[in-house]
């Protein structure tokens, strides 16, 4: 054997080592990356993810990457009924006013005739001043000031509403 021979040898050994170390790598690399998929640390979404940020992945490879986990990072925008069924409410009557109406029903519910001086809640004339809103509240109210007689009656049937003393004080 020549020397240039030998020459052309060693630099075929060379070039099939260096070819050697560099397979032994990526096999090295590639039992890492299907262990982290084994081991769940890696997902499907984030081995998609990192497909289609590596440069180095040919441009198709990288979309068809993007592609299937578009929908994993933004989703689809669905339809969805609001969240409440808003009724607005009636304007509330001021405060001075709502005090007022409610001082003047407590003067209709006093009667010395009952203990304490005051109708019962389950006498008819307590019932007949219950009220579900403020307007209905303010009516019975301005009914009772006009001299109306709004009592429902004394429980005898006989719908004296009592004193008939009708001042708001």
């Amino acid at each position: 054997m020549i020397d240039t021979e030998r020459a052309e040898y060693n630099d075929v050994i060379r070039k099939l080592t260096t070819r050697l170390e560099e397979a032994v790598g990526e096999i090295d690399r590639l039992k890492n990356v299907v262990a982290k998929v084994v081991t769940g640390t890696d997902d499907a979404h984030s081995t998609l993810r990192r497909i289609y940020l590596d440069e180095a992945q040919s441009p198709n490879t990288r979309l068809k990457a993007a592609q299937a986990s578009i929908n994993f990072e933004k989703s689809r925008l669905e339809n969805v009924p609001p969240p409440l069924d808003l009724v607005a409410e009636p304007a509330r009557l001021p405060l001075h006013e709502l005090v007022r109406l409610r001082r003047a029903r407590a003067k209709a519910l006093e009667d010395p005739g009952f203990p304490g001086g005051i109708v019962p809640p389950d006498h008819p004339r307590a019932r007949a001043w219950s009220c579900k809103t403020e307007a209905e509240l303010q009516e019975k109210v301005r009914r009772w000031e006009d001299g109306e007689d709004i009592s429902g009656g004394n429980g005898d049937g006989s719908n004296s509403g009592g004193s008939g003393d009708n001042t708001a004080g």
